[in-house]
């Protein structure tokens, strides 16, 4: 899972959320607080301009004001089942996510330095050759 920053478009509320996408950050936000009449911005990193969600507001087409039942119903149960589980259980469910965000900076990291090698290597051979 990804950490996402969340916020308001006049600031006045923001919170760091993790999620699985972009869309449940959003309705992860909405759910942890009041509902603003305001566009939610949805980033995931300093690079990451981030996505605008504005379902909630007034002058959206859905006008819900609220993420829809289904989304409710979605986070209820998902929040019963997390519940149930011991903290070992939760502990090892954050670990094992936090290695795989890890995991994929690693390999973000290897296929740089693999880049560079590759590029030395030719600078190598044209200076020498």
């Amino acid at each position: 899972m990804k950490t996402y920053q969340c916020e308001y478009s006049n600031g006045s509320r923001e919170a760091k959320i993790k999620a699985s996408s972009a869309q449940e950050a959003y309705e992860k936000f909405l759910l942890g607080g009041e509902v603003l009449d305001f566009p939610v911005r949805v980033s995931s990193g300093l690079l990451d301009s981030g996505e605008v969600f504005n379902d909630h507001t007034s002058g959206s087409p859905k006008q819900s004001g609220i993420p829809s039942a289904a989304v409710v119903d979605q986070h209820a149960a998902a929040r019963q089942a997390q519940s149930s589980l011991s903290s070992t259980d939760m502990l090892l469910k954050e670990l094992i996510a936090e290695q795989k965000e890890t995991n994929q900076w690693l390999k973000f990291i290897r296929w740089t330095l693999v880049g560079v090698l590759i590029t030395l290597v030719f600078l190598n051979i044209r200076v020498s050759g």
